[in-house]
């Protein structure tokens, strides 16, 4: 029995529907997956990293644990992947933890300990050309979770700034942390003017010194000339025993010719 070609057609149309409802559906996290692009892992700060990855994975609506450890794995350098691989090779396309087990890991592994952190925040360096504020991201960030930035933290913050500086913070009081580092702002930004004015004013050419005179008019109008340190007059001492003219006192002996007393 032959079948017409619109038989054939709801036929195919029918199986095709038949395959479509016997395949689950794959879910639209899975499907954006590509829409989500994770930085290089960051060994020197990986809670940081891990704040923004997870930013970058709800923006395209990734929630599935075995799609969010594709990723994460895919940021990992070699030899931070040699270090987690025995933990990798654990998981499972089905597993339901395995973004969970891998980020504890990798948190636990390289985020310092507590107490290297703090040893981070006392050595932090001063604040040099940096900004006040910009050196207070840098020292929050070494701050243990769940330690307050209070006194000591402050205490720390103002000991790398300027002795001008911390006299004017030192006088004031502050909510928080941050407050304290806009404070500070301002007053670098008025320091930093003020610096470029004193370097102007310090380019500007000095008035020439006119060279001293060996003839200095007194008040009457006499001229007098300095004398040597010899102890000869001013003509014996330019002139010599040519001088045709001495004034007394004058250690020069003889050419008393023009000598005036």
């Amino acid at each position: 029995m032959s079948l017409t070609m619109e038989q054939v057609a709801l036929v195919t149309a029918a199986a095709q529907a038949a395959h479509a409802a016997a395949t689950p559906a794959e879910p639209a996290a899975h499907i954006s997956k590509l829409s989500a692009k994770l930085p290089t892992f960051w060994t020197s700060n990986p809670r940081a990293w891990f704040v923004q990855a997870e930013a970058s994975l709800r923006k395209a609506a990734i929630t599935r644990q075995a799609t969010m450890t594709d990723h994460v794995i895919t940021a990992l350098p070699e030899a931070v992947i040699i270090s987690v691989v025995d933990l990798l090779e654990q998981f499972t396309p089905d597993s339901d933890d395995s973004y969970t087990r891998l980020k504890e890991r990798l948190l636990g592994k390289f985020t310092p300990s507590k107490f290297q952190l703090l040893n981070q925040l006392v050595d932090h360096p001063d604040l040099g050309d940096r900004k006040p504020s910009s050196m207070m991201d840098e020292m929050l960030a070494l701050l243990p979770t769940g330690e307050p930035a209070g006194e000591l933290f402050q205490t720390l913050f103002l000991r790398r700034l300027p002795l001008s500086m911390r006299e004017h913070l030192g006088t004031e009081d502050f909510e928080d942390a941050r407050e304290m580092a806009d404070r500070a702002d301002q007053i670098w930004a008025a320091r930093a003017t003020g610096h470029t004015t004193v370097a102007a004013v310090g380019r500007q050419p000095q008035p020439r010194r006119s060279s001293p005179s060996p003839h200095r008019q007194p008040a009457g109008g006499r001229q007098t000339r300095e004398r040597p340190d010899h102890g000869m007059c001013f003509y014996h001492a330019k002139f010599g025993s040519k001088a045709s003219k001495c004034e007394s006192p004058c250690s020069q002996a003889g050419n008393a010719k023009g000598r005036r007393n």
